[in-house]
């Protein structure tokens, strides 16, 4: 895909690098939340800051008012696109042809997938692997997935996917940030288990200081002893979370914040105390703990005390509104409830494996979008269709400049004019990706001008 080959691009000239740089997280954000358009959030952007660029000229605006307008444009241009998104039904028959989109119209894997997800659910995910023979296909396991990557790429076990994954790990959970104070203890417990048992230790923590992360850094790269490391974020309702993955896992937290917990807590660790799992396989922008080894019954008990506090709310329900709450609860019971699939991805060499594994993972991606937030037609055609729609593009435009560009007194000359002008660059930047497709099939701009002006309409 365009990030892939994006990734591998380095230029020596600073500025540039520096520009490069920020249009390689545009595209990775892109492809990692959607699973598509890594080569056209390239174009977009080309197009969009040659745009702006004569904007800028024209009405004088300062950068930072233009970047302030365009911070705003994507907040309520998103509220407008969000209203045309159709929810998955319970069937989730259109996860078919989304994942098969999305896999060069590969139908097969798109009916995998779609099958997949109804068996592990709304928040459940899919781990890749690769087969050992031609065959592909897939097994239901545990999980718990956190949205944070490995927090050091030293920790990296295969640094071409810049992935890591470790077997049956020792794992340490604190509610707050690890630091260098409680350096003695841990190096002492890792010394006693993690270096006689020879097993990986893992920490999930709020946040770690530099003298913490230093001691990982150089234990990992000099002495080469397996630690994992990876933020949660343990705030507000997330302190819930937090406790059902040390339920999922088997884990005693060392609860510094909530429960005033000194380091002497954990001279008194034991191999017990610690939390397992089969294994952790983590990214960039992910960790996937799968195959927790937490008491079952205890599991289910909080399932069970879960599921009385949904029916409470709902009897409740008709004297406030706790779609929200809800919600949150059984997005909980899911995680502790719900399964991951381990996708096992066959085929006639290594090479065509790594290439499926590449297009799975987009489509997972593409699903699992459609799942959270709904799905819509058009691609990089919705952006354009939502500011040419009379009435939505009414809306965006009353929206930014009653409730921005006054609000925080952004002067500019004929605010209206500059508000038609800044939506029309916007449009025409997102239809200019759609067009650049049009134009390696047609090679022909005029006509490819005419194609896409008349896709926009239909």
């Amino acid at each position: 895909d365009g990030y892939t080959v994006l990734k591998n691009i380095f230029i020596e000239n600073e500025e540039s690098r520096t520009i490069l740089d920020l249009v390689k997280k545009i595209s990775r954000n892109l492809v990692r939340k959607v699973g598509d358009g890594s080569t056209s959030s390239i174009i977009i952007a080309n197009s969009l800051y040659k745009n702006l660029n004569k904007l800028y000229k024209r009405y004088h605006i300062s950068p930072k008012d233009l970047i302030a307008c365009l911070d705003a444009l994507s907040n309520i241009i998103s509220l407008e696109v969000k209203q045309l998104a159709i929810p998955v039904d319970r069937q989730m028959q259109v996860l078919t042809k989304i994942a098969t989109v999305s896999t060069n119209n590969d139908y097969n894997y798109g009916l995998l997938i779609k099958t997949i997800f109804q068996q592990i659910g709304k928040f459940g995910f899919i781990s890749l692997e690769k087969s050992k023979s031609e065959k592909t296909y897939y097994e239901i396991t545990k999980g718990f997935e956190l949205n944070r990557g490995m927090l050091l790429t030293a920790m990296e076990t295969d640094p071409n996917r810049k992935t890591c994954e470790i077997l049956d790990p020792l794992i340490l959970m604190c509610d707050d940030n690890l630091t260098e104070s409680d350096l003695p203890v841990i190096a002492e417990l890792a010394s006693k288990y993690c270096g006689s048992e020879g097993k990986p230790m893992a920490f999930i923590a709020k946040g770690f200081d530099n003298g913490f992360q230093t001691f990982l850094h150089l234990n990992i790269t000099k002495n080469k002893i397996p630690f994992f490391a990876v933020e949660m974020a343990v705030e507000n309702d997330n302190l819930d979370k937090f406790k059902d993955l040390a339920i999922n896992i088997g884990c005693k937290p060392y609860y510094k914040k909530s429960q005033n917990m000194t380091p002497d807590y954990l001279q008194n660790y034991q191999p017990n105390d610690f939390g397992r799992c089969e294994k952790i396989i983590s990214s960039e922008t992910k960790t996937q703990i799968i195959g927790g080894e937490g008491n079952e019954e205890e599991i289910n008990s909080l399932i069970s005390s879960l599921e009385e506090k949904i029916d409470n709310l709902i009897k409740s329900e008709t004297y406030t509104n706790n779609d929200y709450p809800i919600f949150e609860l059984r997005k909980r019971i899911a995680s502790l409830k719900n399964s991951t699939a381990k996708l096992y991805i066959g085929g006639a060499t290594e090479d065509s494996k790594e290439t499926d594994k590449f297009l799975l993972e987009d489509a997972i991606s593409a699903c699992k979008s459609a799942l959270e937030n709904g799905y819509i037609f058009g691609g990089n055609l919705v952006i354009p269709y939502v500011l040419t729609n009379k009435v939505r593009r009414k809306n965006i435009s009353n929206s930014l400049k009653l409730d921005y560009l006054r609000n925080n007194k952004i002067e500019v000359k004929n605010q209206t004019k500059f508000v038609d002008d800044l939506l029309d660059m916007i449009k025409d930047s997102f239809l200019d990706s759609f067009i650049c497709v049009l134009d390696n099939t047609f090679d022909n701009k005029p006509k490819s001008k005419k194609i896409a002006k008349h896709c926009l309409q239909e």
